[in-house]
């Protein structure tokens, strides 16, 4: 946990952001039977590289949604750059 928080976070906002990072498909879960109910087990969804690609396919996926078409070959010269010296 970071030592920097002030105060504590609630074991609802906890949840509530694993459950989100679920949605935003990048944990996965496993629910179990237990003493108290069910509980859910998170585990991280994608290997370092993997993430890396989901990432940017994401990003990607938002820029084409969000940008008007004549905006986006100067975007399309500036990742083939990208793509050249990376």
């Amino acid at each position: 946990m970071n030592e920097s928080l002030q105060g504590s976070i609630s074991r609802a906002s906890v949840i509530n952001y694993l459950n989100t990072m679920v949605d935003e498909g990048l944990l996965t879960y496993t629910e179990t039977a237990c003493k108290g109910g069910h509980h859910r087990l998170y585990y991280i969804k994608y290997e370092e590289a993997e993430f890396e690609h989901h990432i940017a396919d994401q990003i990607i996926t938002k820029i084409l949604k969000e940008y008007p078409q004549e905006k986006l070959c100067h975007i399309d010269i500036k990742y083939k750059f990208f793509l050249m010296i990376g």
